[in-house]
């Protein structure tokens, strides 16, 4: 749920804004959850497959029933699967798979992708990026889906700088991307990571969230289930795009600048604003 202590992009959010945000998450979620079920019913299936839970439960329940006619029956299963499985992750993790950029305009250079591509490396190699993607391959090789996230983390518990990881998502049900036909997803709207999280793990992480059964009563029945177990509270990353209205500027030079940035000139030290010659209305995205 929520802990009103928590900062949105460096700001305290008020109790009527953090309110604002669950009603919107919970909406999107539910949605993701509705839309998802079916798919996720077949992945499940994918991967107890994969684990050799092969006989449907109600046929091995009848088939093991030691008060039937000759007595229990076997279940054999063989598995036919897993080899093929390990022989594509396997050959995955020879390839290496990582990031790569090139110069795409006239802008851009050689060395400056040699450059960034070298950042990006060590951000991997810090990583241990490889243990993600094979992680995801082996994820989308068993139930057609695996993820890795991009996060950012403080250096030290005394610092304010961050840097850039790659983290492996080892439950690929616990990613939710809302409506897109993308078949990658990077048209999605929202997107959610969520986990069941014992309830005095949760008190002592959110200290100041919601955790009674009580609290949850708002909730129907379905979402009750889904936020609140018995001993486990659901927490759930949300992530959404932002669309404010920003200027775009064509001046006279040929450069194009935001409309904050032509406002904030510096005439002092650049001399007078080249004149704007057109303004079409964007809007600009933020995460």
């Amino acid at each position: 749920m929520a802990d009103y202590g928590q900062e949105e992009e460096g700001k305290k959010l008020s109790k009527k804004d953090a309110e604002k945000i669950l009603k919107q998450a919970r909406e999107q979620l539910k949605l993701c959850v509705e839309e998802e079920s079916t798919e996720r019913a077949k992945m499940l299936d994918d991967l107890k497959f994969c684990t050799l839970d092969q006989w449907p439960h109600e046929i091995r329940k009848d088939r093991e029933d030691v008060n039937q006619e000759g007595g229990a029956r076997p279940c054999l299963t063989i598995d036919k699967t897993n080899q093929y499985i390990a022989q594509t992750v396997n050959d995955l993790r020879q390839g290496k798979p990582g990031i790569n950029v090139r110069p795409q305009d006239d802008d851009a250079d050689v060395e400056t992708a040699k450059y960034v591509k070298g950042l990006i490396r060590n951000i991997e190699d810090q990583s241990k990026a490889d243990i993600a993607y094979s992680t995801a391959a082996e994820n989308a090789v068993k139930i057609g889906l695996g993820y890795v996230r991009v996060a950012t983390e403080y250096v030290a518990e005394d610092s304010f700088d961050q840097e850039i990881f790659i983290r492996a998502i080892p439950n690929t049900f616990s990613v939710y991307l809302g409506k897109h036909i993308i078949p990658d997803g990077s048209d999605a709207e929202h997107a959610f990571i969520a986990e069941q999280v014992p309830v005095d793990k949760f008190k002592e992480l959110y200290p100041k969230a919601k955790v009674t059964s009580e609290d949850f009563e708002d909730l129907d029945d379905v979402e009750m289930s889904y936020w609140r177990g018995e001993d486990t509270v659901t927490v759930a990353e949300y992530y959404c795009f932002d669309s404010v209205q920003d200027r775009l500027l064509y001046l006279e030079d040929g450069t194009t600048m935001s409309g904050r940035d032509y406002a904030a000139w510096p005439e002092e030290t650049a001399g007078p604003k080249p004149r704007m010659m057109r303004e079409p209305p964007r809007k600009k995205r933020s995460v």
